[in-house]
């Protein structure tokens, strides 16, 4: 069995990060009393779910290949993107989730990531 990379746990530690700041943004900014509550908890929703799936998804037994792995963490970088665009998350929130998703980003991207995944991760 092979440990896993020092990388993929700081990608894992940047993802977890992450979700904990976009769950911070849903508890401090969000107005319950708006009439487009749905929507902007939707999407701070799905960015918190994005988040902690691709937590997951770097643990021992994950569930998606190198390059699912890699486009679901765009995915999960671009959603607070529109959750800022449309007012459901404070700046300081978006630029946080931001810069820890393009992180995860920069460490899963690695070739020692890329062959843990694929080889040694099962």
């Amino acid at each position: 069995m092979v440990e896993r990379p020092r990388d993929v746990v700081f990608a894992t530690a940047t993802a977890l990060v992450g979700a904990f700041f976009v769950f911070m943004a849903i508890v401090v900014g969000m107005d319950i009393t708006a009439d487009d509550f749905g929507l902007k908890a939707g999407f701070c929703l799905l960015s918190l779910i994005l988040f902690l799936a691709v937590a997951g998804s770097l643990m021992k037994n994950g569930q998606w290949s190198w390059k699912v792995l890699l486009f679901m963490e765009v995915v999960c970088t671009v959603i607070p993107a529109f959750a800022f665009i449309f007012e459901a998350m404070d700046l300081l929130y978006f630029l946080a989730a931001m810069v820890l998703g393009c992180v995860t980003i920069v460490f899963t991207a690695t070739a020692e990531t890329r062959r843990w995944i694929e080889a040694d991760r099962i």
